[in-house]
C-alpha cells in the first residue's frame, strides 16, 4: 500500500498515473485540496479488484482502476484526469444526459450489455460491458461524481447472437422443399447476422471440377475469390482428407467452408465464402461458430439438388439428422417443451418433467400458466416480448408439482409450422437457483471487501489514537483521587474497551495481526468446552466431539476467540435449554468441493458448532456476517460476532458455511487450514521479570505524532534518551550517523516509503548486534503471509505504557 495524500491506494499501473498527473492544471485541482468525499470514492476505486472508473466535478474528470484499463483501450492512459465528454466524445448525446442526470438529480443507471469498441493493436474490435452508474455525494449531500462497476459480458452476447442465427438459419431453410430456389431463402438467413456474415458467396464444383456461383452478397466477392483459386484449392483439400465440413482460413479476414461428402451431394461439392465485419475478432470462437453454422447451410444444399433419387437420399440424412435432434430432445437435462399458438403444450422432454415433477401426460394436459409463475407479471411481460420480437430470453419463476417455486433461466423462441400454417414456440430452461445463489455470494464479497478496507484503515488510525488516551488515562489514575480519579478510571476503562472493539473490526476486514502456529484443536475445544460448561446454565447440554490429532495452522489466541463466540450465540440462541454439539476432524476438499466454498483444494480441519435453537429466519441467513447486523434484540448484541469469527477464518485461509432452519436450529462449520506436522514455532514477545536498565539510546519510528510523543514521554520518564524518526528512511540515516543506539522500536505501517518489516529486515543486516522491536494494529492485506520476515518481539496496538517498559528491560538486560 502507498500513501497518497491522505488516502492509502494498492500499488497498480493506475496508481502511478494517478500519481504522475498535474492535477493543478485539471478541473479538480491539486489532491491537497481535494475533498474527503473524492477520497473515499476514489480509494474504493483504485483498490477494487472488479473493473471500475470514477467521474469528479462538472465535467466528471476521469479516473480508472487497473481493472478498467482493457475496457479504456486506446484511450489510456490519456483518459487520465481529463472530463467524460472529451474522453468519450464518440458517445455524444447517450453521455451528456446521463451525465446531466447523475450530477443535478441524483438518478442511478443501469446499461446492459453496451458495445465498445476496444483498440487490440489490429483495429477496433466489439466488445459487450454491463455498466452500473452510482452517484457520489460529498459531506452536504452535493452530487458531485459518479462510481461505475463494469463487467465484460462479450461472451454471452456473441454466443446468444450466432446462436440465434444457427436457429434462424435452420428456421428459415425448414420452410423450403427440394424443389424450391433455396438461395433467397440462404440469403435472408445470412443477412440476418450481418456482424459474422458482413460478405458471403456459395460456390458449387461437381465431379467434372467446373466452378459456378450459386450466390454472392456483395457480387464482388465470388468473382475475386474464384479467380484467385482460393474455392478450388479449398474444395480439392477437403476432398483429400475426405472431410465433409471444413473450414479453411483464405487470409486474415475471409474464410471458407466446403461440403464435400459425395454420397450425400451426388458427386458434387460446395464451398461457402464468409467474411464478417471489420469490427468481429476472427480469432475468437468464430471457425467454430462457423462449423455450426455449416450444419445449417448444408440443408440449404441438398435443397439445391433437382434430382428425384438424390433427393430421396437427403430425406434419409434429414430422417437421421430429426433422430439426433429427437435424442437430443430426449437426453437433454435442460427442460424443453413446445407450445401451440395458445398455451397448450404440445411436446415436452424427460428434463422439463424431472424439473418440474409431471409425468409426460400430466404435463401435456396442463396449461402453461400453471407451471409459470405471474404473480408480478413477469411471464405477461416475457411472451408480450415474444410476440413482438420472435424470441425472449431472461428469468421467471416457475411452479413445481408439490407447489414449491424456482427461478430459471429461459430462452423461448417463435416460429412457423408450415404443415400447420400456426405459429409454435419453442422454450429451454434450467434451474437457476445455484448460479443465482453464487452471484449473490459474488456480490456479497464485493461489499464486504470494500467495507472492510474501510474499517481496516479506521482501525489503524485509531489504534494509535488510543494509545494516547490509555497512556494519559493511566497517568491520571496514579496521580489524582476523588471524583478526578473516578473520572480517569472510567475513561482508562473505555479506552480499553475501545481497543476491543477496534480488534474486532480488524479481525471481521482481515487485517488483524496473526500469529499462526500449529494448534490442537481437541485441546483448545476442551479449554472453551470447561469455560462453558461453569457459565452456560444446567440447562444446555454441551457435546463436544472432536477427532484425535486434529492440528490446525492458526493463531491459537483468535481459534479460542471463535470457537467460545459460536458457542456464546449457540447458548443465546437456546433460551429454553437444548443441545449445544461441537465436533471437528479432518477433511480432504477436492477441486469441486473447494470451488463451491471459495477456498483452495487441500487439508481442512472442519470445526462445526451446532444447537438445537430457535434458527435464523431465511431473509436474514445470507446476512448474518455482516459487521453489526445482529438478530438479537436491541441491546443484547453489537452485530461484530460472527462477522469477526468470519474475517478470522478468511484470513487464515479458510472460510465460515452456516445452514440453518426456523425453529430447528444452526449448524455453523469453520474450515481452517490442517497442520499435518507442526511449522517451526514463532518467537512470542512476552514480557519477563527484568533488572532495571536505564540511559540507553533508544531510536523511535513512528510517522503518528501523538504516539511518538507519548512513546517519547514514557521511555524518557524511564531514565532513556530518545529519538524520534518519522520514516523508515529517515531511520537507516539516523542509524548510519555518528550516534549509536541501544533498540529500536518502529511502526509496521509507516505510511509513504518501506514498512516497518523491510526497516527491521534491513537493520538486522546492517546492526545484527541491536535488538528491534516492532509495533503493529493493522495487518494490510497487501502484506500478505509473513512467511519469511523477521521473527521479532511485537507490542500488540493499543499496548499499556508498563507492557512497552517491561519489553524494553528485558531486551536490553538480555
Amino acid at each position: 500500500m502507498i500513501e497518497f495524500h491522505g488516502m492509502r491506494l494498492r500499488e497498480s499501473v493506475a496508481v502511478e498515473i494517478l500519481r504522475q498527473v498535474d492535477w493543478s492544471a485539471t478541473p479538480v485541482g491539486a489532491p491537497a485540496g481535494w475533498p474527503d468525499a473524492l477520497k473515499t470514492a476514489l480509494q474504493l476505486c483504485m483498490n477494487s479488484h472488479f473493473p471500475m472508473t470514477l467521474g469528479w466535478g462538472p465535467g466528471l474528470v476521469t479516473f480508472y482502476n487497473d481493472g478498467y484499463v482493457p475496457i479504456m483501450g486506446s484511450k489510456h492512459p490519456a483518459a487520465f484526469g481529463r472530463p467524460a465528454l472529451e474522453v468519450y466524445a464518440e458517445l455524444g448525446e447517450f453521455l451528456s444526459i446521463r451525465t446531466q442526470a447523475i450530477l443535478q438529480h441524483g438518478e442511478q443507471f443501469y446499461d446492459e450489455n453496451a458495445l465498445l469498441m476496444l483498440d487490440t493493436g489490429r483495429g477496433p474490435v466489439e466488445a459487450y460491458f454491463t455498466f452500473c452508474y452510482s452517484p457520489v455525494a460529498d459531506e452536504g449531500g452535493r452530487i458531485c461524481g459518479a462510481l461505475s462497476v463494469a463487467t465484460d459480458t462479450t461472451a454471452s452476447v456473441l454466443y446468444q447472437r450466432r446462436t440465434d442465427t444457427v436457429i434462424a438459419l435452420n428456421e428459415t431453410l425448414a420452410q423450403h422443399r427440394w424443389h424450391d430456389p433455396v438461395g433467397p431463402a440462404l440469403a435472408r438467413g445470412l443477412r440476418g447476422n450481418a456482424d459474422d456474415f458482413a460478405q458471403f458467396a456459395l460456390y458449387g464444383a461437381g465431379a467434372d471440377g467446373v466452378l459456378r456461383a450459386l450466390l454472392s452478397h456483395p457480387s464482388d466477392l465470388a468473382g475475386d475469390l474464384a479467380a484467385g483459386g482460393a474455392i478450388q484449392r479449398a474444395i480439392a483439400a477437403a476432398r483429400d482428407s475426405g472431410g465433409r465440413i471444413k473450414v479453411n482460413r483464405v487470409d486474415e479476414r475471409r474464410f471458407v467452408v466446403t461440403l464435400t461428402d459425395d454420397a450425400a451431394f451426388g458427386g458434387d461439392a460446395f464451398a461457402l465464402a464468409v467474411q464478417p465485419a471489420d469490427h468481429v475478432d476472427a480469432r475468437s470462437g468464430y471457425q467454430e461458430f462457423l462449423r455450426m453454422a455449416a450444419e445449417a447451410v448444408s440443408n440449404a444444399v441438398y435443397r439445391m439438388l433437382s434430382d428425384q433419387q438424390v433427393y430421396a437420399d437427403v430425406n434419409r440424412r434429414l430422417d437421421q439428422r430429426e433422430r439426433m435432434y429427437r435424442l437430443l430432445f430426449e437426453h437433454s437435462q435442460d427442460g424443453i417443451f413446445v407450445c401451440d399458438g395458445g398455451s397448450g403444450f404440445l411436446m415436452v422432454n424427460p428434463g422439463a418433467c424431472r424439473m418440474l415433477g409431471y409425468s409426460e401426460a400430466e404435463l401435456l394436459a396442463l396449461d402453461r400458466a400453471e407451471v409459470m409463475v405471474d404473480e408480478d407479471g413477469t411471464a405477461t411481460r416475457a411472451l408480450a416480448e415474444r410476440s413482438e420480437h420472435g424470441r425472449f430470453t431472461g428469468v421467471l419463476k416457475m411452479r413445481r408439482r408439490d407447489g414449491t417455486e424456482f427461478v430459471a433461466d429461459l430462452s423461448s423462441v417463435a416460429f412457423l409450422d408450415p404443415e400447420a400454417g400456426e405459429m409454435r414456440s419453442l422454450t429451454l430452461f434450467r434451474d437457476a437457483t445455484d448460479r443465482l445463489r453464487a452471484q449473490d455470494r459474488i456480490t456479497a464479497a464485493a461489499r464486504l471487501e470494500a467495507v472492510g478496507q474501510l474499517t481496516g484503515g479506521i482501525s489503524h488510525d485509531f489504534n494509535n489514537l488510543l494509545n494516547v488516551i490509555i497512556q494519559g488515562a493511566e497517568d491520571l489514575v496514579g496521580t489524582v483521587s476523588g471524583d478526578a480519579g473516578e473520572s480517569a478510571e472510567l475513561v482508562l476503562t473505555a479506552a480499553l474497551q475501545a481497543a476491543a472493539l477496534t480488534r474486532q473490526l480488524l479481525a471481521f476486514s482481515r487485517q488483524q495481526p496473526l500469529e499462526r502456529r500449529a494448534v490442537d484443536v481437541a485441546d483448545t475445544v476442551a479449554a472453551v468446552a470447561e469455560i462453558l460448561r461453569r457459565g452456560i446454565g444446567e440447562t444446555v447440554e454441551v457435546v463436544i466431539d472432536v477427532a484425535p490429532d486434529t492440528v490446525a495452522h492458526v493463531d491459537p489466541s483468535l481459534l479460542q476467540s471463535a470457537v467460545l463466540n459460536l458457542a456464546i450465540n449457540a447458548r443465546d440462541a437456546m433460551p429454553g435449554g437444548g443441545r449445544l454439539t461441537i465436533d471437528g476432524a479432518v477433511m480432504e476438499l477436492d477441486e469441486a468441493a473447494s470451488r463451491e466454498l471459495g477456498i483452495a483444494p487441500r487439508d481442512y480441519v472442519v470445526l462445526t458448532v451446532t444447537d438445537t435453537g430457535v434458527g435464523i429466519a431465511p431473509e436474514h441467513l445470507p446476512r448474518v456476517i455482516e459487521p453489526f447486523f445482529t438478530t438479537k434484540p436491541p441491546g443484547q448484541g453489537t452485530g461484530l460476532g460472527l462477522s469477526v469469527v468470519f474475517g478470522f477464518a478468511q484470513q487464515s485461509g479458510g472460510t465460515l458455511q452456516m445452514r440453518s432452519e426456523l425453529g430447528s436450529g444452526t449448524r455453523v462449520s469453520l474450515y481452517l487450514p490442517s497442520a499435518r506436522q507442526p511449522p517451526p514455532a514463532a518467537m512470542a514477545a512476552e514480557a519477563g521479570e527484568a533488572p532495571a536498565v536505564a540511559g540507553r539510546r533508544l531510536l523511535v519510528v513512528e510517522d503518528n505524532d501523538l504516539l511518538a510523543a507519548m512513546l517519547t514521554r514514557v521511555l524518557e520518564g524511564a531514565g532513556h534518551q530518545v529519538t524520534v524518526c518519522g520514516s523508515g528512511e529517515a531511520a537507516l540515516q539516523q542509524l548510519d550517523g555518528p550516534e549509536r543506539y541501544d533498540l529500536m522500536i518502529t511502526d509496521i505501517v509507516l505510511g509513504a516509503g518501506m514498512d516497518g518489516w523491510t526497516l527491521a529486515g534491513r537493520v538486522q543486516q546492517r546492526h545484527p548486534e541491536m535488538p528491534v522491536v516492532t509495533m503493529s494494529g493493522y495487518a494490510p492485506p497487501a502484506a500478505g503471509d509473513p512467511v519469511g520476515r523477521p521473527q521479532l518481539p511485537t507490542l500488540q496496538k493499543p499496548f499499556r505504557p508498563k507492557q512497552v517498559l517491561a519489553l524494553i528491560q528485558e531486551l536490553l538486560a538480555s
